[in-house]
């Protein structure tokens, strides 16, 4: 297996984050600070979706055994925007539809007086999925693909989301004074800028190291890298993934899903941690180890 390890977000692995989710509710990562800028490499958050890559795979068992998997399969991949290739019109298409929702978002959010974090949330989320792929045509050209946008960031990653939208509209219907909290829209918009910050800047110090899937050997140019974010969070990757995920629940004011996010990030990133650690000490060795002993995470509960 050769990718580059990432420790810092990226959004979750999908078929760890699908378990846990199913476990503890009924939302790449992050990248390390270990393999950064000058040699770090960052996985992530979130919520990877490297695993899950349908189009791919191939059966192993008569294609008669399972017609209807294979065929809803190559349904699904034969519409253009869906096929995952790194073409001009899907990176055109991707960008207009990510821009579009950024706009409504910011007029959602200055123009309603009834739902404006409605409206930030759909800005940060289009904001930190333009960001993705910005930060890794900058930084990252080598590795620059459709999955940078990270949209196909596995099922998990869509329910989350897509549970948050839920309980935010049935609350509001049913509680609408719930949803004018101030003090949570003000809370929930600086974790989400701090979230936002300390991935970006993990990603941009990672530079050419970084990558959105985790690595098992060791590159000859990798290095243990710890200047700039790197200095004061071990994980910045994963560490703001935690954060913007969580924010955008303090946000929308949604108490059921942000306990599950909490709970369910937690028991990733402390899994994910603890897997890519043991790599990057098999990597660095002493160094890591007194790097580890140095700086924090700063996820609660996880050292």
């Amino acid at each position: 297996m050769s990718s580059i390890l990432t420790k810092d977000f990226s959004p979750p692995d999908p078929s760890s984050f699908t378990s846990t989710l199913a476990s503890s509710t009924s939302p790449s990562g992050s990248s390390n600070p270990s393999l950064t800028p000058n040699g770090r490499t960052t996985t992530t958050p979130i919520m990877s979706n490297s695993n899950i890559k349908y189009r791919y795979a191939t059966s192993t068992h008569n294609s008669s055994a399972q017609p209807s998997t294979n065929q809803f399969q190559r349904a699904y991949y034969s519409f253009p925007l869906l096929d995952r290739n790194h073409t001009p019109r899907n990176i055109a298409v991707y960008s207009f539809l990510i821009g579009a929702t950024f706009g409504v978002g910011i007029s959602v959010a200055v123009g309603s007086n009834t739902v404006p974090q409605l409206g930030g949330f759909l800005t940060a989320l289009a904001f930190f999925h333009i960001m993705e792929y910005l930060l890794t045509a900058m930084v990252n050209a080598d590795k620059l693909s459709m999955d940078a946008f990270l949209i196909h960031n596995g099922i998990s990653y869509h329910i989350a989301h897509t549970a948050g939208l839920i309980e935010f509209l049935i609350e509001l219907y049913f509680f609408p004074e719930l949803k004018k909290t101030e003090w949570a829209i003000f809370i929930g918009v600086l974790l989400i800028m701090i979230g936002q910050t300390a991935r970006s800047l993990a990603m941009w110090h990672a530079k050419h190291n970084f990558s959105h899937q985790i690595a098992f050997q060791k590159r000859r140019d990798h290095e243990l890298v710890t200047t700039g974010i790197y200095s004061i969070l071990r994980h910045p990757s994963y560490f703001g993934f935690f954060y913007w995920a969580v924010g955008t629940q303090v946000l929308l004011f949604n108490p059921v899903c942000f306990v599950g996010y909490c709970v369910v990030l937690h028991r990733f990133f402390r899994d994910r941690i603890k897997h890519e650690e043991s790599l990057l000490i098999k990597f660095f060795g002493e160094d890591y180890l007194a790097y580890r002993q140095r700086v924090g995470v700063w996820i609660p509960f996880i050292k």
